[in-house]
């Protein structure tokens, strides 16, 4: 069976299942490379671990970027079939890359960015980031938008494949009990009549 290395910054709450089940199909390691204290990321969700062969790898940082020294050995010494990395990781990512090349391993992409970033640290560096876009041997995208943009990048449609996002529809259609909407709304300080308004999405702002 062929061998995967995952790398990836760490386990969220809501990709422990995906991880998971990618787990029981392929013989896959997960190194995660971070701690889970991005700035983007709400703390109070943690970071966690699954059934599955992982590592959380230690390391510091230097500036905004996340240093794992280990990390390098432990892709070489897994001599894995194929290489797999998210776009995040100022370190990591041309880490994976590298050592995808001169083992001469498939390497493939996964990402969501569906448009360039304009800060100035992403303006520097997005010659590098088109260099990955062109030279990964497969791009992973979880939207037709994400595919979009890197087709406007002259990545060849072949080589992008989309993998929607899903849910566990187990989870969703059973049914909830009155009590487990009580503690809920105790849980939450609502008051037994107040009415509540679910949104899912993304919030941003709008720019005129």
């Amino acid at each position: 069976m062929r061998k995967f290395a995952f790398v990836t910054t760490f386990c969220p709450h809501h990709r422990q299942k995906t991880f998971e089940l990618l787990a029981q199909h392929y013989n896959l390691d997960f190194y995660f490379f971070s701690a889970g204290d991005e700035w983007y990321w709400q703390q109070e969700h943690g970071v966690r671990a699954g059934d599955f062969h992982y590592e959380y790898l230690p390391g510091f940082r230097l500036g905004r970027t996340r240093i794992t020294p280990t990390l390098p050995w432990k892709l070489w010494r897994g001599d894995y079939d194929v290489y797999i990395k998210c776009i995040n990781g100022r370190f990591a990512l041309p880490i994976t890359y590298l050592i995808a090349r001169l083992r001469r391993r498939p390497f493939i992409l996964w990402t969501g960015i569906w448009m360039r970033l304009r800060t100035p640290i992403h303006r520097l560096l997005f010659p590098f980031t088109r260099y990955i876009y062109h030279h990964a041997d497969a791009i992973v995208v979880y939207g037709e938008h994400v595919k979009r943009y890197l087709m406007s990048e002259d990545v060849p449609p072949e080589r992008i494949f989309v993998a929607a996002h899903a849910v566990d529809n187990d989870a969703y259609s059973r049914e909830v009990s009155e009590a487990e909407t009580a503690a809920l709304r105790r849980k939450l300080g609502i008051a037994p009549t107040q009415k509540v308004v679910l949104y899912l999405g993304r919030l941003e702002e709008a720019f005129k």
